[in-house]
């Protein structure tokens, strides 16, 4: 299994599905690549973008991790 996982696009549809899926089946480190110009600004774009996934918004810092960009 991989020891971490990189994720572009991870805000959108597609995304989603994957990080998902990823969350339930790896327990990896998710990294996620976010446009944004810092951590804080990351962190609520991904909120933001989750709004409808419990799992998804409550793994952001722990499993999941922004990366700014």
């Amino acid at each position: 299994m991989a020891e971490a996982v990189f994720i572009t696009g991870g805000t959108g549809f597609l995304g989603t599905e994957i990080l998902e899926g990823l969350l339930t089946t790896t327990t990896a480190p998710l990294y996620v690549l976010v446009r944004a110009s810092s951590m804080e600004a990351a962190i609520h774009r991904l909120k933001a973008a989750w709004f409808h996934s419990e799992a998804l918004s409550s793994a952001i810092g722990n499993r999941i991790l922004p990366v700014t960009g």
